[in-house]
């Protein structure tokens, strides 16, 4: 195959996507050929693994180091050379963060933070001549995985979806403006826009990622051959966001000499160390890489301080990351399946998409009186009314639960699933969320039986219950309980994986668990309603001749339940992937179906979606499908809508049935913790319901009644290389000191009941090291990401950030704090019995929601630290604190705020 001739299955990718987006299979997108064509790349890669130290028999270089030709006989990266200087010690000009320079011999003002000077040489690099490409990763299943139960007419898309709205690879990437969702057939191209916007924006995060010069080294990994290890500092804080599988371009550099490799090479990631910031990568060109040999410790940036050898040679190279574009078009390909069904006036689509109030029934089912016998029995009515009218009510629309922090929504999604197990014995659900640390939580749940849901183990038995992985993912990510559950079998390489059980075996698992993502896994393998019904809809019509008789026949979906929890997570593309499985098949007359319940469950106020691109975040790609459908009059406009919703018994009943739940029974938190998040978050709504917790007389805390303490503190932040990542030293003893104090009271406080949390991985590692050298190594430290889902009896936020200068940086790039409501709300939501926030209060209030935080915190008098000048407007004055000042006296000014605050919030609850 020649490098004009694309694969004869996709004939077309746009020229634009060419030098970022690395070759994958896709049956609905197009495919990228390599320079020299797949055959002459697997070629290569066999005469390789037949003489591996033989670099004559990849493509030839015109230009050969001066020590290569010395040292011809010894094979490569395993010979010494004197070290050309190291790339950090080229003189810093101004960067994108401001700052002089300093040259000639002059020494003038300096700005610290500014980025470092790439020389103009290693801008103006001429492309090299030659390309040394891997083949295109193969497709997860193989295409042929169904072919003993689908003819070959079937393994291909059941959809005409191509035809209805084109691939954004088909395209350049977009420029359009991102216009309102709208109900009509514009659906598809609404989100191929939105994706294409996004997907564009990766591309040039990565293109900023690019390392102008590094050093790459030799790093043996137990089973793999050829590979090697990259520092790339960025990946910190997931800039670049790597993944096992992505693939990034290497090309050797001649320092000295200001010229680089005539061999470009491409590598796939193997493996990932974040708290050292090591990439692994694996190539079978790597061995023959040209470049500067460097010594480690002499060349190899020296501020590395865990070099494994300092004898270890390396190459100085470059580092261009590529673009994985399969999480992108596998979304796409679910927005085209469900925007062609809706185009055609799918009215289950419409339903799930648009709902209306028509859609809704008015009757209760009869069956939702049976009493149902729960595993859980420490459920609450809420629980068990959201449970009831999951098992057993035929909604027409997608059935919402949501809930802040510390409800028990998993916990009330999970007997759900046990319920329907229980009552449906035909039932085949699939059960999904956005990441795998959240699905492994489900699946234990699930799965696992505990002390409080012993008939768990006599419904849920490995063989009833499938957790999907990619092949990718490795069994030390994977918690050991739920491994019997996983399906693993050998690769060609003789190695076990992760794998997906042959159909036959597939169709008999009546619960199959993943991620939103790996959903696309059960789409590729043509495990989905849509391809399982046409198949047998049309074999009826072949063999019976359904479309000449009166009679009805019936083609009942084999997936009939969908579950996601942490919907809000998942931006809706993501969201419509598992839909995509479960949506049944659009049968012709002579045929009829029944529809899958869809239950979303989430909070719209933790952490949503992370979207890369600012125009398709204004086209509210990062509103996921959850927060999108509560907007609908089906749910607002209901009388127990959350915004809604009155204590009194006076109120208005809706008059068709709320296909929804709001939780409000709060489980984790005190009151006084718990009034800051009602106040700022959910409508005034939450209702404590901790048992067994007691108010901790902690001598720190400047108000005994209320657990909270605001530390200011103004210390100045500081980076690591350029920015890769941030930590506060002053923050870092405020918080050692703390912990020291806790742990020295009389409290009753373990180590491992206290959590840290940071948004910057840099600070998680200076705490976690500075508390482990005072003996505190059961301490509890992570970012914000790490803890959703999470609680501590005592939680310490430090915010890290002082300076004004850089809070542009993290809004760009949705990090830290600052301006970052839902990051915000998950930190102050992990504590159960002690809140502590550490930071710098005079730069936070310039954020309203710090600001209305801040406000709550000089109220009750919770604030220690640096003098605040506030404005206090009575912000956030929740029935929570005001029930906890009710016999209190005020000095009139402070009594007139508080009932101005609590008239403004009764006001504000009004209709």
């Amino acid at each position: 195959m020649s490098s004009s001739q694309p694969p004869s299955h996709n004939p077309y990718i746009h020229p634009a996507w060419h030098d970022i987006v690395p070759p994958i299979y896709s049956p609905t997108h197009p495919n990228q050929p390599h320079p020299y064509g797949n055959a002459n790349v697997t070629n290569l890669h066999r005469q390789y693994q037949q003489q591996p130290t033989s670099p004559a028999l990849l493509i030839p270089s015109p230009f050969v180091h001066p020590i290569s030709q010395a040292n011809e006989d010894f094979p490569p990266l395993t010979y010494s050379a004197t070290p050309s200087p190291s790339p950090t010690s080229v003189i810093c000009q101004t960067g994108p963060r401001g700052g002089t320079v300093i040259g000639d011999g002059q020494r003038q003002t300096l700005d610290r933070f500014a980025s470092s000077y790439t020389p103009q040489w290693l801008k103006r690099l001429p492309p090299p001549p030659n390309q040394l490409n891997l083949p295109p990763s193969p497709s997860f299943p193989l295409p042929d995985y169904a072919a003993d139960i689908f003819t070959p007419k079937h393994l291909s898309n059941p959809l005409p979806i191509s035809q209805q709205c084109p691939s954004i690879l088909s395209l350049p990437p977009s420029k359009d403006k991102p216009l309102p969702l709208q109900h009509g057939d514009a659906y598809a191209p609404h989100f191929s826009n939105l994706l294409s916007l996004h997907l564009a924006a990766l591309a040039e995060d990565l293109s900023r990622a690019s390392i102008p010069s590094t050093i790459i080294q030799p790093s043996s990994i137990q089973g793999l051959q050829n590979t090697f290890r990259i520092h790339v500092p960025g990946i910190r804080e997931d800039s670049p966001r790597l993944y096992v599988g992505d693939r990034m371009i290497i090309r050797g550099l001649y320092q000295q000499m200001r010229q680089a490799s005539s061999n470009e090479i491409e590598a796939e990631v193997v493996g990932l160390e974040k708290v050292k910031s090591w990439v692994y990568v694996q190539s079978p060109y790597l061995a023959s890489l040209d470049g500067d040999r460097v010594r480690g410790g002499n060349g190899i940036a020296n501020h590395l301080e865990d070099i494994d050898r300092v004898d270890q040679v390396g190459v100085r190279c470059q580092i261009r990351f590529l673009l994985n574009v399969k999480p992108v078009c596998d979304m796409q390909d679910a927005v085209r399946t469900l925007g062609l069904l809706h185009a055609i006036g799918w009215e289950t689509v419409q339903r799930w998409l648009f709902p209306e109030v028509t859609h809704v029934g008015t009757d209760i089912s009869v069956k939702s009186q049976i009493q149902l016998g729960w595993v859980d029995a420490g459920l609450n009515e809420e629980q068990r009314g959201a449970i009831g009218a999951i098992t057993f009510r035929e909604h027409k629309v997608p059935y919402l639960i949501s809930g802040p922090p510390g409800v028990s929504k998993t916990k009330t999604l999970v007997e759900a699933a046990l319920q329907i197990l229980a009552t449906h014995p035909d039932s085949n659900i699939v059960i999904c969320a956005p990441s795998n640390s959240a699905a492994d939580t489900i699946a234990r749940r699930l799965c696992v039986p505990s002390s409080t849901s012993s008939a768990s183990g006599s419904i849920i038995q490995p063989g009833t219950a499938l957790r999907l992985n990619l092949p990718s993912r490795t069994f030390a990510e994977v918690p050991g309980e739920i491994l019997p559950f996983c399906y693993v079998a050998p690769t060609a390489t003789g190695m076990n994986a992760f794998s997906i059980p042959p159909f036959a075996e597939l169709m008999k698992y009546r619960v199959v668990i993943c991620t939103c993502q790996d959903a696309s896994v059960l789409a590729t393998a043509n495990a989905t309603n849509i391809a399982m019904m046409k198949a047998e809809s049309e074999m009826l019509e072949t063999f019976h001749r359904v479309s000449d008789s009166s009679r009805i026949r019936d083609i009942p979906p084999h997936w009939t339940h969908l579950l996601i929890d942490e919907a809000a997570q998942a931006s809706e593309p993501e969201a419509l992937i598992p839909l995509s499985v479960v949506v049944p098949y659009p049968l012709p007359e002579g045929f009829r179906s029944v529809d899958p319940v869809i239950v979303l469950c989430g909070d719209m106020h933790q952490l949503g979606p992370i979207i890369s691109s600012q125009e398709a975040r204004d086209g509210e790609l990062d509103v996921s499908l959850l927060e999108r459908l509560f907007l609908r009059e089906v749910y607002a406009a209901h009388s127990r809508a959350r915004g809604r919703q009155k204590l009194d018994n006076g109120h208005h009943t809706s008059d068709w049935e709320a296909p929804f739940t709001n939780l409000v029974q709060n489980y984790r938190s005190i009151a006084p913790i718990l009034m800051v998040p009602a106040a700022m978050f959910y409508n005034d709504t939450l209702v404590p319901a901790a048992k067994n917790v007691d108010l901790l007389k902690w001598k720190d805390l400047p108000n005994p009644k209320i657990p909270i303490l605001f530390q200011g503190c103004e210390g100045a932040e500081d980076w690591i290389d350029e920015g890769a990542s941030w930590y506060n030293p002053s923050e870092v003893e405020t918080i050692v000191h703390q912990v020291e104090s806790l742990l020295g009271a009389d409290l009753g406080i373990k180590q491992n009941q206290i959590a840290v949390i940071t948004p910057w991985r840099e600070q998680v590692w200076r705490l976690r090291a500075r508390l482990r050298s005072m003996g505190y190594h059961e301490v509890d430290v992570g970012n914000v990401e790490t803890y959703q889902g999470a609680e501590f009896r005592v939680t310490i936020v430090s915010c890290v950030r002082s300076r004004e200068r850089f809070l542009d940086d993290d809004r760009k790039m949705n990090m830290g704090l600052f301006n970052e409501r839902k990051r915000l709300n998950v930190a102050i939501t992990r504590a159960k019995e002690i809140l502590i926030v550490v930071g710098n209060a005079n730069l936070l209030k310039r954020d309203p929601y710090w600001n209305g935080f801040l406000q709550i915190m000089l109220r009750n008098n919770l604030y220690k630290g640096p003098k605040l000048d506030l404005e206090m407007s009575g912000a956030y004055i929740s029935r929570l604190e005001s029930a906890m000042h009710r016999n209190e006296d005020h000095d009139p000014e402070e009594a007139v705020l508080r009932l101005a605050g609590a008239l403004a919030r009764e006001t504000l609850r009004e209709d």
